[in-house]
């Protein structure tokens, strides 16, 4: 704290305020060699090469593979004309600081080298998990998928994994847990949020699944299939023809898609818009590039099943 406050003195202009509070601290503690390296550096900042080369010969002594006194040392030694000395502490400065270049690739390398032994591990618990599934041991393969996502937090496979077996075992809120996680890791993916919001309802949490969605679609507003998601959620999921018909047509615009055209007219059918309707067939149509019997035909399809949906409303 002393030091950092020397600093702030340095950096404010009280140079002897400074160099009285370094000064005191290396008599209270003249073990710290940061100390005297600080001292060192002020006293030559005010043109005291003698006084900063007793100081940085403390420096060394304490700490005598620092790079940064062995630096102060050279520059102090220089300005009194002690040319030998001061080659002397240039040629260890050089030396030490190669020294924590070198430890610094060092941990970089291990570090590397600790992500790649880290990520050979996981795939192969993955394949491991994998045998167990096809032998139909799905606890085996849980505990060692669920090893496997604690050893490698960004694990994307091993979450899925354990997303699907807690699927076909019905354990919704473990199948939600993990696909949270997967959704943390690829927030941008809405395939992945739209299988969490899938998983909440039929959790029957149906009000945290279409909150899912919505916030994809606000945080997202061009992802035109979010929003064509979204509108037939509002048909299967949580019946709505109002909202499923707001989300359909910023979709269909967005998408530019034919088939999300005739879903679109098959909903303005569905609330008695037959004229909007219509308009929406022939955009679908000119998007096609085909013969209209095709549109014509899945319309047909769509309208009969939105019109057997009597949870729309009339």
């Amino acid at each position: 704290q002393s030091i950092q406050l020397a600093a702030s003195l340095v950096e404010v202009g009280a140079l002897d305020e400074a160099l009285q509070l370094l000064q005191q601290l290396t008599k209270q503690q003249p073990e710290l060699g940061t100390g005297w390296t600080e001292l060192g550096a002020l006293q030559l900042q005010q043109r005291d090469a003698d006084s900063a080369l007793q100081a940085y010969e403390q420096a060394v002594h304490l700490e005598p593979e620092n790079p940064t006194a062995h630096f102060g040392m050279a520059t102090a030694a220089a300005r009194c004309g002690r040319r030998e000395l001061a080659q002397k502490h240039q040629q260890l400065h050089r030396q030490y600081r190669q020294q924590d270049r070198e430890a610094l690739a060092n941990e970089r390398r291990t570090y590397n080298d600790l992500q790649a032994i880290t990520t050979d591990v996981v795939d192969q618990l993955t394949q491991v998990a994998g045998v167990y599934l096809s032998a139909k041991q799905t606890d085996m393969a849980t505990q060692v998928l669920e090893r496997a996502a604690a050893c490698q937090p960004t694990h994307v496979a091993s979450r899925q994994n354990l997303v699907r077996i807690h699927q076909q075992a019905g354990r919704w809120d473990k199948a939600v847990r993990w696909q949270s996680e997967v959704v943390q890791l690829e927030p941008e993916k809405f395939s992945a949020t739209f299988q969490l919001a899938m998983l909440k309802a039929q959790a029957g949490r149906i009000d945290d699944a279409e909150q899912i969605v919505v916030r994809f679609v606000e945080q997202y507003p061009e992802h035109g299939r979010a929003a064509i998601t979204l509108a037939q959620f509002y048909v299967d999921v949580k019946p709505d023809l109002k909202r499923a018909l707001a989300a359909a047509r910023a979709g269909a615009e967005l998408s530019q898609f034919p088939g999300d055209f005739v879903f679109l007219a098959a909903l303005l059918g569905r609330a008695g818009d037959g004229e909007a309707a219509d308009e929406a067939l022939r955009r679908a149509e000119s998007l096609n590039g085909e013969s209209g019997s095709n549109v014509q035909q899945v319309y047909k399809q769509l309208r009969a099943n939105l019109d057997r949906n009597s949870k729309l409303g009339p």
